[in-house]
């Protein structure tokens, strides 16, 4: 049944009591669990100017402004639901190329890849990381409840353990699931699906944490749990497959 449209402090649920206690958790990386904008902003400004230069355009604004939206940002402002915020890298370059498309031209498989790599190592060097919460107090209470703890995002498997990693939180997830490592990512049911069958939960069992439309369609294609997670708030009804929303990651422990 419909629920008041708005995301307050509290976690408000949508339609009836969950009938099974949740035993597992995946959880969304970009905008989730790190402060997407500001680990992505420059890396992605620094990666248009780079395709910006080698498609011949060097240092020219309005090319490197267009490609950054492509990605997600509008100056300072993360784009809901672009490429950045819930694609995979495929899909960026994608984006990359309808925009370059319209200027008459093509980017080659191997400058995208190149363009990929660059921007990993941008992000690497040069994204500010700030985690949502205190990750390690919250995953260490969800643990001990014995709750299984996973990742589902649609960045790469290895800059996701890289990211894990630098927050000091790698050893406390009991998989990460990056989009190449899977048959299909978010929001086809793979991941919940893998998750599932490894740890013996049924989908009900499970839960998923992510700020995006998409996650919460991965959860409605996956039969888990939608917690939406929106920091600023929320107005309007909920998307798709979302069940909860939260403003407070640590709201999770509450499931």
């Amino acid at each position: 049944g419909a629920w008041a449209p708005v995301c307050c402090t509290f976690l408000r649920k949508r339609g009836k009591t969950m009938q099974h206690s949740i035993q597992g958790i995946l959880f969304d990386k970009d905008d989730t669990l790190i402060d997407l904008a500001a680990f992505c902003r420059k890396p992605i400004y620094m990666t248009a100017a780079y395709l910006s230069q080698h498609m011949g355009k060097g240092t020219d604004e309005g090319w490197i402004e267009r490609l950054a939206e492509a990605s997600g940002f509008r100056g300072d402002t993360l784009l809901a639901d672009a490429p950045i915020v819930s694609g995979t890298n495929r899909d960026l370059m994608e984006a990359w190329r309808t925009v370059l498309r319209t200027g008459g031209m093509q980017l080659s498989e191997e400058l995208a890849q190149n363009a990929l790599d660059y921007l990993q190592w941008a992000c690497e060097h040069h994204g500010n990381l700030k985690a949502r919460a205190d990750l390690p107090a919250l995953l260490q209470k969800l643990k001990a409840r014995s709750i299984r703890l996973g990742v589902a995002t649609s960045d790469d498997y290895l800059p996701t353990v890289q990211c894990l990693r630098a927050l000091g939180v790698a050893h406390l997830f009991d998989a990460v699931f990056g989009a190449d490592r899977v048959p299909n990512p978010k929001p086809a049911p793979d991941i919940a699906r893998m998750f599932c069958s490894q740890y013996g939960l049924l989908p009900e069992q499970v839960a998923m944490v992510g700020d995006s439309a998409n996650d919460m369609l991965f959860a409605k294609n996956s039969g888990i749990t939608g917690v939406f997670f929106r920091p600023d708030g929320w107005e309007g009804p909920l998307p798709e497959g979302a069940q909860l929303c939260i403003q407070d990651l640590e709201q999770v422990a509450s499931l």
